[in-house]
């Protein structure tokens, strides 16, 4: 009889664990349109927050917020003086164009690291910072994810 029980229990083991990679697969095609309004906390590089999402009533998510579509310079990592700068230059502008008011996050996805999304960021003012950075040369378009060079060689 607790041969059976064994057995019943691995079974339904084995098929939980099938139908949470089934979830994760469908979870990381899984968007959310938004508007989602979210106080800043921190901004941590010019195309990265962390925010106090409103997810819900009395519902609230800290999460990092990483800017879609577009690759700032690297401000903990930065292969050169010159990424140093212009990251610097990024954050700033990004902390200015926030001005401590909150953000709407548009076209909510996963991330390619776990604890961060990627999203559309439009400040109080409803400017896309995604694209303000782009239009202020502190980011280049990145559909790839890959690093974007800004020591003048390939950063691979």
């Amino acid at each position: 009889k607790q041969q059976h029980k064994m057995r019943q229990f691995i079974k339904l083991s084995i098929i939980a664990s099938l139908m949470l990679v089934g979830m994760g697969t469908a979870q990381t095609k899984e968007t959310l349109s938004g508007p989602i309004q979210a106080e800043v906390i921190d901004v941590i590089d010019g195309d990265t927050i962390r925010v106090n999402a409103h997810l819900w009533l009395g519902l609230h998510k800290n999460i990092k917020i990483r800017f879609s579509g577009v690759q700032s310079p690297e401000l903990y990592s930065a292969k050169c003086d010159y990424e140093r700068k212009l990251a610097k230059e990024a954050r700033a502008i990004t902390t200015k164009a926030i001005a401590g008011k909150p953000v709407q996050l548009i076209n909510v996805r996963y991330g390619k690291y776990s604890g961060r999304v990627v999203a559309e960021v439009l400040n109080h003012e409803g400017k896309n910072l995604n694209v303000f950075l782009f239009e202020n040369a502190l980011a280049q378009p990145s559909a790839t994810g890959k690093r974007v060079d800004w020591c003048g060689h390939d950063n691979k």
